[in-house]
């Protein structure tokens, strides 16, 4: 795929005119039709300029021009670099500022707000978060603006020393390796030099925590539980049973649904976290709840069309936090774990099939993988026909 290549130049802003009667002297970059200028603290007049060039013109130049001469020929070899850069690597405006007025070994916090609002442009709005999330724990360990010169070994250490006293290792485990992640894209926006990492000699602690799924007579207490039909706890019920029987669907795919996706006995829908075409065949269990949902274009009442992408990932997120109550609230009544969430569906879905006797080789420890890739491998491994048949285990 070929990279849109900005353009970049020194130019005269006849814009604009200063007190002295000169105009400021800029730096233009372009991309997309769009233009931004930026001024580099010289002027001149229209009669000194060399508009082709991009310098201080005549035989007789004062002290004053010939430094600033000098000042515009590292300019233009800095922007000769950037055109370099930017024709392997995507461009943006904030990336440019960054690269061409700041120093190598910028703050880590602007770094990192640049990312999310990179990713949030793109809609990338969960792993923005993420980066929000980490950026909040950063602030919250040092207050002060470091750079990623300051990021070693014993700044890592520290750092995971302060996560440990309030967060389970497993959750500590999550900032350290998004940090490592921020680091290897600092690294490639050339924002600090590889020789600098401080990843090498750090290991960051794999926590597996325990099985988070529910035991077949705790879904039977949790199915049997009385709640009135049509009520916010019914309706998050549902979407964790609907989840179960529908291999683990999570809450976006799930909210995204409209009856369109349904053909005949079968969903059809796209996974919006791997972009995989995926379809299941619609049982009794899936059938008996679809059967309680109708009059709109959506499956379920989550979403609605017209809606902005952040829209719906507020309206998802906010869904997400709302079963997750709702769920512990049954919870404190009856046998069932306090801390259930609703991804503990994806978790109940695998471990029932294996406490069904279904092969390891299939189920590869279904939701209690390590990774979204070993998910993508082991549903792409076997047939529609032998996902509709383990469903039977359910």
């Amino acid at each position: 795929m070929k990279v849109k290549k900005p353009s970049f130049s020194i130019i005269l802003f006849k814009s604009k005119e200063l007190a002295n009667g000169e105009h400021p002297i800029m730096i233009r970059a372009t991309f997309n039709r769009e233009r931004k200028y930026y001024s580099i603290g010289l002027s001149a007049t229209p009669e000194a300029w060399d508009n082709d060039l991009g310098r201080y013109k005549g035989k007789r130049l004062t002290e004053d021009q010939r430094q600033a001469n000098h000042v515009l020929n590292d300019y233009a070899v800095k922007l000769r670099g950037m055109d370099d850069h930017f024709s392997k690597s995507e461009f943006t405006f904030e990336k440019f500022e960054r690269l061409f007025f700041k120093s190598s070994n910028g703050v880590v916090g602007d770094y990192i707000q640049e990312v999310i609002t990179q990713l949030e442009s793109e809609e990338r709005f969960s792993s923005a978060q993420a980066y929000k999330n980490t950026l909040s724990k950063l602030k919250e360990f040092d207050k002060k603006q470091f750079t990623f010169l300051d990021i070693d070994e014993r700044f890592l250490n520290r750092f995971e020393t302060f996560m440990k006293k309030t967060l389970s290792p497993a959750t500590s485990g999550i900032f350290l390796r998004t940090l490592r992640a921020v680091y290897n894209r600092a690294i490639k926006d050339n924002v600090i030099k590889a020789e600098h990492y401080p990843f090498k000699g750090f290991s960051i602690e794999v926590h597996k925590g325990r099985k988070k799924a529910l035991t077949k007579e705790q879904l039977i207490e949790l199915k049997s539980y009385k709640v009135s039909k049509g009520s916010r706890m019914w309706h998050s019920r549902n979407l964790f049973l609907f989840s179960y029987y529908a291999r683990g669907m999570n809450m976006t795919d799930m909210a995204n649904l409209t009856w369109k996706n349904v053909v005949g006995d079968r969903i059809f829908y796209t996974r919006q976290k791997t972009n995989d075409n995926l379809d299941l065949k619609i049982d009794e269990n899936l059938a008996k709840i679809m059967a309680e949902y109708s009059g709109g274009d959506y499956v379920f009442p989550v979403l609605e069309n017209g809606l902005e992408p952040k829209t719906i990932r507020y309206r998802i997120m906010a869904r997400l936090k709302k079963v997750n109550k709702d769920l512990q609230e049954i919870a404190k009544k009856t046998g069932l774990p306090h801390d259930i969430t609703f991804y503990w569906a994806r978790h109940t879905y695998a471990t029932t099939l294996k406490r069904a006797g279904v092969s390891i080789a299939i189920i590869q420890e279904t939701l209690g993988h390590s990774s979204e890739a070993v998910t993508k491998n082991y549903l792409d491994s076997f047939q529609t026909n032998q996902l509709d048949e383990i469903s039977k285990h359910l």
